[in-house]
């Protein structure tokens, strides 16, 4: 264990291509915790760890300041560029075999697998009934297997289109119907 006042090199202390700045082993004046601090002019850089600044109200970097500590943090949720909310899930969760390497998963497959109480498999899809994706209630989502999902999205796409299709080509021909008599007149 170093001793207060021990000063090192960046590279002896484990921090890497950093050049030749040196640290100083010093104690933070408000928890008294010990930790290597950047030596400048030579004084430590800060007197109090970046928990205590942050406490203190003091600008600390956003990187130091990870979780709960982070200003932007919600509940360990975003939402992608895609519009679906990713969940974090901790590394001794059980549906963590499900997440990404850094721990993410999308959160309207993880309500299904705590609602089904197993790890969904890979080919199974978990499908918005209403089509919004950050909409992750459990009455809105429908368990699906990848070919069905597919099926489905690919006949409503084809549905949508011709729907398009049918209501240009009536514009065209100024198609009216009669709602009462059925009859059809077509003017142009």
């Amino acid at each position: 264990m170093p001793q207060i006042g021990e000063i090192k090199m960046a590279q002896d202390i484990g921090h890497t291509g950093r050049g030749r700045i040196l640290f100083i082993f010093a104690e933070c004046e408000d928890c008294h915790i010990q930790r290597w601090v950047r030596l400048l002019a030579g004084k430590p850089r800060n007197k109090i760890c970046h928990h205590c600044a942050s406490l203190r109200g003091a600008k600390v970097p956003r990187t130091w300041m990870v979780g709960k500590l982070n200003h932007r943090y919600k509940n360990g949720k975003y939402k992608t560029k895609s519009g679906y909310i990713m969940a974090r899930v901790l590394v001794g969760d059980f549906f963590r075999s499900m997440a990404q390497r850094d721990g993410l998963i999308c959160e309207h497959r993880l309500v299904m697998a705590k609602y089904l109480n197993r790890c969904l498999l890979p080919w199974e899809v978990v499908h918005h009934k209403n089509g919004i994706k950050d909409d992750n209630r459990l009455e809105n989502l429908q368990l699906l297997t990848a070919t069905k999902h597919l099926v489905d999205t690919e006949m409503k796409a084809q549905l949508t289109r011709l729907e398009k299709e049918n209501r240009r080509l009536k514009e065209l021909l100024l198609i009216h119907i009669k709602p009462n008599t059925g009859e059809v007149t077509v003017e142009g």
